[in-house]
């Protein structure tokens, strides 16, 4: 069963809350409650397990969707960060394995270094 909230730490230090909106067999989708419809925060987990015994990867993907409206044109804009987590449906992968990749992972996101290089990247 999902959880009723999620709290996030945005990169001014300001904590999130992402209240649960609705979920089933195949994900969760959750919003910041403060925020308005017309520019909605969220948060959605997104879940493909292969049947008991099938071959290939089980996916869970994971978007932070932020929206803001330009007060100049009044055009909005919306950004997003999506990880995608593949797992092996393999007795050869192990759960460790996974673990490994997460931690990897969640080390390069939270490096301050590494997100002002990720941003530097992509905002010109």
């Amino acid at each position: 069963m999902a959880s009723a909230t999620h709290v996030l730490t945005d990169f001014g230090s300001t904590n999130i809350t992402y209240t649960l909106v609705g979920s089933s067999n195949s994900g969760a989708a959750y919003k910041n409650a403060t925020r308005s419809l017309a520019l909605p925060q969220s948060l959605d987990f997104a879940y493909t397990i292969g049947n008991p015994g099938s071959k290939g990867n089980d996916h869970l993907k994971i978007t932070l969707k932020d929206v803001v409206e330009n007060s100049d044109t009044g055009l909005i804009s919306t950004g997003s960060c999506t990880v995608d987590v593949s797992v092996p449906r393999d007795s050869a992968w192990e759960a460790e394995k996974t673990e490994d990749l997460l931690a990897q992972m969640s080390d390069l996101l939270s490096s301050t270094a590494s997100l002002s290089m990720i941003a530097d990247a992509i905002v010109p």
